[in-house]
């Protein structure tokens, strides 16, 4: 198709039966260039959210502002498992002859439920409130997230039913049927554990005035407390032939209060000589550093000395000389060399 031109079915909104109401030109809403839609997933809180803008298909003064909230994420696989009446709905593939679904990976793809608070405010030539629910009721079906299950191609993307009611443009109106299908850019954002943060939004509806507060509130991880260290190598005293190996790092065990791996490192050892050359203190240092860099240290302190006293390995033997010392130097010598 070319640029600004689309397929009969191609809407990133659908909503079906306001045109025959008499409220839009067509049911199908497609991305507002200047305030593109943003998909943001957070697969740690199970939570995802959908906002920007659309206008219909057919006329683009009349404008939906979409904010779309997705919870309670399961696997495929795990949600589809837990009754027979589950199912995903999955498109023929457009680019395979004949009736071909989508080639599907189940275990990647994420299904979610609709969230409470999800709204369309009219603008443009369109004035009012529509409050979005999950559909169908039973939730036999859910929004699906992943490559080939937007319902309407083989790309990775969203796909869901919702109910629609509300007022626009004065006249009260309401629908079970409507469609969010959106193609995404997969991309993912990697953050820094320790820079995570929370965010809660909070929505009021007022149909009858159409009208929609919205309050986000952040939480910021602030993370000071170092690992507790709970064991690591205890301190010993060893004779100076019998100096301990250092210790692996796996033997030093640290918790933390937050959330993250905790790091241990070997960070070395200091000699401390003491009154004789084999008698001395080594002390070894690991430290337990978690994701947002505070470390604590785990010291070990070994005491190494000599208490063993220099052994002979062969006694010397008796040995009877004259005492003119006369003819028997040969002997002597032989005798000190053996002793």
């Amino acid at each position: 198709l070319a640029e600004g031109a689309y397929g009969a079915t191609d809407g990133a909104l659908r909503i079906y039966g306001l045109s025959a109401l008499g409220i839009t030109d067509s049911d199908y809403f497609v991305e507002d260039p200047s305030a593109p839609l943003q998909f943001v997933h957070t697969p740690n809180s199970g939570t995802a959210r959908l906002v920007g803008t659309v206008h219909c298909r057919d006329n683009a003064a009349q404008i939906f502002h979409i904010d779309a909230t997705f919870d309670n994420e399961d696997n495929a696989v795990d949600w589809l498992a837990l009754s027979p009446m589950h199912s995903l709905l999955i498109a023929d593939d457009p680019n395979t002859p004949g009736y071909s679904e989508c080639a599907v990976d189940v275990a990647s793809i994420s299904v979610f439920d609709l969230a409470e608070g999800s709204n369309l405010v009219g603008d443009g030539d369109l004035s009012g409130v529509l409050q979005l629910s999950h559909m169908p009721a039973s939730y036999n079906k859910r929004f699906q997230l992943g490559e080939g299950v937007n319902n309407h191609n083989c790309n990775y993307g969203l796909g869901g039913w919702f109910a629609w009611n509300g007022f626009i443009n004065g006249t009260a109106v309401d629908g079970l049927s409507g469609d969010i299908v959106i193609d995404l850019d997969n991309c993912v954002e990697e953050q820094l554990e320790c820079e995570e943060y929370a965010e809660f939004v909070f929505t009021a509806i007022d149909l009858d005035c159409g009208r929609v507060l919205t309050s986000t509130s952040s939480v910021d991880r602030n993370d000071t407390t170092a690992p507790v260290i709970t064991s690591g190598p205890l301190d010993a005293t060893a004779e100076c032939d019998a100096v301990p190996a250092v210790a692996d790092n796996s033997e030093v065990i640290a918790t933390d209060n937050c959330a993250g791996d905790v790091t241990i490192a070997y960070s070395g050892e200091v000699r401390v000589d003491g009154d004789c050359p084999d008698n001395y203190t080594l002390i070894r240092r690991w430290t337990a550093t978690d994701v947002c860099g505070n470390e604590s240290i785990h010291t070990q302190t070994l005491t190494i000395q000599d208490t063993t006293a220099p052994s002979i390995d062969t006694a010397s033997s008796d040995a009877t000389a004259e005492c003119d010392g006369s003819g028997n130097g040969a002997e002597l010598q032989a005798w000190l060399d053996s002793n």
